[in-house]
């Protein structure tokens, strides 16, 4: 009889911590361990070549988009459609990036030759020149 009796409240105890742990393990998923025994930083998104998109430059990216968007008074779909594009255009922007790297453009070069035109066009001797003109004229460059 004294069996009995305890195979009851037993069962009752184990079921309940069965319950328990379950309810638990639910409700604080596990961090994802690494296999290197560190914590994760930062989430990658996409890798392209040899640079990577993260999951914080995604989330800047959408603020911004989101904020674009609403300055300049667009739909709900137009915002829609956009976010769906923004991952594909991160990747696109990353993909000419390494295409300029790769050709030794840079945003410094583009500007160099810009003035270059306007020189060229006002003719003038040197970008020195270029520089007095626009001082003459009120306009720093």
């Amino acid at each position: 009889m004294t069996l009995r009796l305890l195979r009851i409240p037993a069962a009752f105890v184990l079921g309940t911590v069965l319950l328990a742990s379950s309810t638990l393990a639910q409700t604080h998923p596990a961090a994802p361990e690494s296999p290197y025994g560190g914590t994760t930083v930062e989430d990658i998104i996409a890798r392209v070549n040899d640079q990577i998109i993260t999951s914080s430059d995604y989330d800047r990216a959408m603020k911004e988009l989101d904020q674009e968007a609403r300055q300049h008074g667009a739909s709900m779909q137009d915002i829609s459609a956009a976010h769906k594009d923004l991952l594909r255009n991160l990747i696109d922007q990353q993909l000419w990036l390494s295409k300029g790297k790769e050709l030794g453009i840079t945003g410094e070069t583009d500007l160099v030759k810009r003035l270059n035109e306007i020189r060229k066009q006002y003719n003038l001797e040197t970008l020195e020149d270029l520089e007095k003109a626009a001082k003459e004229q009120g306009r720093l460059l």
